[in-house]
């Protein structure tokens, strides 16, 4: 700012020069006077001294000129950089005015005045903003770009309507597109890595944020999907559906023989009828599953037994657990891979892993266990459950309940609902159906007292 004040008074003399110059031009320029009053200067015989004087004042007032157009012009553009340094201090005076009404001024607290329960508080308010704001689990691959996870999963059950909510949702503006509903990456194709699994979806910038789902309706009967999920997404929200497990089981051994002759698989023997393959899997879950609690609980009550000092320190336990017998006596066709019951049920439980995965109809209905497993890792306030006879008295309905549990704004533009990969199928046997209902009733009633909520199923 001073060097500007400098200039400002070297034009100001050089003014105040060339007006001193002009007027001295004019002075000596002017007419002799009439009345013979000459200046001593004009007293030469002629004007050679006047033309040279007037020479020099006019080059002199020329490069003076000059000068002070260079000067404005100098000035000018330090003006103009002035302007803008003072236009960039305003902008950084305004965004710093910003930041100090978004950030509150920190508050000291006297003694005894800090409240533990509200700074916690604080922090899980804050956190909550973060994940709405950022709800995605998102990585960096190894080329360097982002890649965001799925925030919800349908994670069953087979034969639920999973394939209808999948369709519908797929429908809403701020969910994001995925290449196919199931992916069955926690269950089959866990050593493609994480990056693999991402791929499998639309994705889109930290600012433009979409809700990314898929439905793979045979997690929730995999023993290995709960830890691998909640190793990679722990804030994930899971979506459950659940159909009257007699009707689940007849509908997934009709859908099952479609499968196979649209992949053209071997086609099922005519002596695997819908009541023989139940009667054989209910005697395999019997031996496999049952027989391996059984054991367990026997062997337990035995130690237990033996450091109360009830039986003898030196007797051992001579019963045999069933799942690591082999069992070529059974006779069992269809399921003749369980005669190794790890084959079938690799944890010992109905945690379900057959090596034909259409099928083992009793074993993905027998619910309880399964969600049960699953909350040793996740909690059910993260677990929306659907009961699937809903879908058919108010489908709306259901897709209201699953935009609120995502917290999606409602979307109004779903077009009829219509179902979604139903097969068509006889009635049951009338004995089956007895069978079945007795088979699942004690099962049933654990899962309403787990869930506190009574599903109305055929008792």
């Amino acid at each position: 700012m001073s060097s500007l004040s400098d200039k400002k008074q070297i034009v100001l003399v050089l003014v105040i020069v060339i007006t001193c110059i002009i007027g001295y031009q004019f002075y000596v320029t002017r007419p002799v006077p009439t009345n013979g009053s000459v200046h001593p200067q004009y007293h030469k015989t002629d004007n050679t001294v006047l033309g040279s004087n007037v020479e020099k004042l006019l080059e002199l007032q020329k490069e003076l000129s000059q000068q002070i157009e260079q000067l404005n012009g100098k000035l000018s553009e330090q003006q103009e950089a002035l302007d803008n340094m003072a236009a960039t201090n305003d902008k950084l005076l305004n965004r710093q005015q910003q930041q100090q009404q978004r950030v509150p001024k920190p508050t000291f607290l006297t003694e005894g005045e800090f409240n533990e329960e509200k700074r916690d508080q604080d922090i899980s308010d804050r956190i909550k903003k973060t994940k709405k704001q950022m709800p995605n689990t998102c990585i960096t691959t190894t080329n360097g770009t982002l890649s965001c996870l799925p925030n919800f999963i349908i994670i069953g059950t087979m034969k639920s309507g999973t394939t209808f909510l999948d369709h519908y949702l797929q429908k809403h503006p701020t969910i994001a597109r995925h290449k196919v509903k199931e992916v069955w990456f926690f269950n089959s194709h866990y050593y493609k890595g994480i990056e693999w699994y991402a791929s499998n979806f639309e994705q889109m910038s930290l600012d433009s944020q979409r809700m990314i789902g898929e439905g793979t309706p045979f997690y929730v009967n995999h023993p290995h999907t709960p830890a691998r999920m909640y190793s990679a997404l722990k804030d994930v929200k899971l979506i459950l559906m659940l159909r009257d497990p007699v009707d689940r089981c007849l509908s997934q051994y009709h859908f099952s023989i479609k499968w196979l002759e649209r992949n053209k698989a071997p086609k099922l023997k005519p002596e695997y009828t819908f009541d023989t393959l139940i009667q054989e899997e209910a005697e395999v879950i019997e031996t496999c599953v049952r027989g391996n609690q059984e054991y367990n609980r026997r062997f337990a009550q035995f130690q237990q037994d033996r450091a109360d000092g009830l039986i003898d320190q030196d007797k051992e336990f001579e019963e045999i657990n069933p799942y690591t017998e082999i069992h070529n006596d059974k006779g069992w066709g269809f399921y003749q891979q369980c005669s190794s019951c790890d084959k079938c049920f690799q944890t010992g439980s109905i945690l379900h892993t057959s090596g034909h995965p259409t099928f083992g109809m009793l074993a993905k209905s027998l619910y309880y266990e399964q969600i049960e497993y699953w909350l040793n890792f996740y909690p059910l306030s993260q677990i929306h459950i659907i009961r699937y006879e809903d879908l058919n008295s108010r489908p709306e309905g259901v897709i209201r309940d699953v935009e609120q549990f995502l917290g999606l704004d409602e979307y109004k533009d779903y077009g009829e609902f219509i179902p979604k990969n139903v097969v068509a199928h006889e009635e049951m046997n009338p004995e089956i159906r007895e069978f079945l209902t007795n088979y699942f009733r004690e099962p049933n009633e654990r899962l309403y007292k787990l869930l506190n909520r009574d599903f109305g199923w055929a008792r």
